[in-house]
């Protein structure tokens, strides 16, 4: 019992909802508002030992944050009893202790004071700080003109360099771009494994806390149950939309040979191996999955599934892998390519794949709403008469189908016609072999 941080016994929530806003004058008569009870939690009993990972997934509305506030002390619960020891802090609101007239610099030492970090830590910890946050010059402007990515760059970097026992974290860590959430991923890792910090994650996203937490549980309506991994991924395969919508449309296409670019937290991947058939494997290319970026994140992942040799992971660059899959032969009739890269670097992915994807094989583009996915996408209705765009409920993706083999040469298009594109494609011709 001595490693117990944080316990709850019989908790409840209930907040008092009327229609009718008060007015003055129903103060002054006392007219009673019609008024009815909420429970936002119902209940709730939860023990936490010191250095467990939690992960609390549930809709939007569930009582999540609301249970994270009760844990914080932010919010007193109506029933039942709270208690925790060590140094709690939260990342639950990118505003809360953070004044919006003070610097990012005159912020960290205002917001490491309401922590409970001493001054003189502070200041050592300082340049820690700023380093990792790295918003640039605007470390000296009012918080008020940060972007929400910037705003938790900053309260994220604080939150760590705290040193603190028990870390909540709700929802927000979406926030940033791409690179910082690769960073922000590393160094909460290596904090969960160095210091044994207790670490209480909740989101609606499953396949997010999943990365992050060793012990589940899943709210809804108020009410709070532990769950297994076993009902965790039945939870992410019910819940998350993309992933399951993948699931049933390489069910449907009955689509044996898959390739991914970009393998990530390995949820895709796990989602089109569990949809092809047992004796197919699935490729994917990322050179990302060493120490230094992902920490092997997504094949830690796809360990947690009984998938076997099914993955078949390339750890290099897609200009580099693409190639090499293309001299050797390889074919391919489905290809999911992650939307999060440059306009060039996805360009480079279709060139290539479009040379190994059979006839009848779908390409599906993921991130459908950035600029780079988008002119790409363009372009390949523009110019690409072979492909055909495959109208589909998948939230975020462009699936295009090949219908045809195009066999114009690339330098007759307008926007590549150089001497250089010039020779290699000849080479490419006459050799029948990748110029990289």
């Amino acid at each position: 019992m001595k490693d117990l941080v944080i316990k709850l016994t019989n908790v409840s929530k209930k907040y008092r909802i009327s229609r009718y806003k008060p007015t003055l004058v129903g103060k002054v008569l006392r007219k009673k508002t019609p008024r009815r009870a909420f429970f936002a939690l119902k209940n709730v009993n939860l023990e936490v030992r010191r250095g467990e990972r939690i992960g609390i997934v549930g809709p939007n509305g569930a009582g999540k944050t609301t249970l994270l506030k009760i844990i914080d002390r932010i919010t007193k619960p109506s029933m039942g009893k709270v208690s925790s020891k060590g140094k709690v802090v939260a990342l639950l609101d990118l505003e809360a202790g953070f004044h919006p007239d003070l610097s990012g610099i005159e912020n960290i030492m205002f917001n490491g004071l309401l922590i409970g970090v001493k001054k003189k830590d502070i200041k050592k910890r300082e340049q820690e700080i700023i380093k990792f946050a790295d918003i640039g010059k605007f470390i000296y402007e009012p918080y008020y003109t940060y972007s929400a990515g910037m705003k938790f760059r900053l309260a994220f970097a604080v939150a760590l360099t705290s040193r603190c026992d028990i870390l909540i974290i709700d929802e927000i860590f979406i926030a940033g771009d791409f690179d910082f959430q690769s960073k922000t991923m590393e160094k909460l890792m290596e904090t969960q494994k160095s210091r044994k910090i207790t670490t209480i994650i909740s989101s609606h996203f499953p396949g997010f806390i999943w990365a992050f937490s060793d012990i589940f549980y899943k709210i809804e309506h108020g009410v709070m149950r532990k769950c297994s991994n076993k009902e965790i991924v039945k939870i992410i395969r019910k819940d998350e939309k993309v992933t399951r919508e993948t699931f049933n449309f390489l069910k449907r296409k009955k689509i044996n040979t898959t390739l991914e670019v970009g393998l990530g937290f390995g949820f895709s991947a796990a989602y089109i191996m569990l949809a092809i058939p047992t004796k197919s494997t699935h490729t994917a290319i990322d050179p990302f999955q060493g120490d230094e970026f992902y920490n092997n994140i997504g094949l830690k992942n796809i360990q947690k599934f009984p998938f076997g040799n099914k993955l078949k992971l390339i750890k290099d660059y897609s200009y580099k892998a693409l190639p090499k899959l293309l001299n050797k032969g390889s074919k391919f009739d489905f290809a999911f390519i992650d939307g999060d890269h440059k306009f060039d670097s996805i360009f480079v992915e279709f060139f290539y794949i479009d040379l190994i994807l059979n006839k009848g094989g779908y390409i599906v583009f993921h991130d459908a709403w950035m600029r780079s996915t988008q002119m790409v996408a363009a372009w390949i209705k523009a110019n690409k008469g072979n492909y055909r765009i495959c109208n589909t409920n998948i939230t975020n993706f462009l699936i295009f189908r090949k219908v045809g083999v195009d066999r114009r040469d690339w330098y007759s298009y307008n926007e590549f016609f150089t001497f250089k594109g010039f020779l290699e494609n000849f080479y490419f011709k006459l050799t029948g072999k990748s110029p990289y």
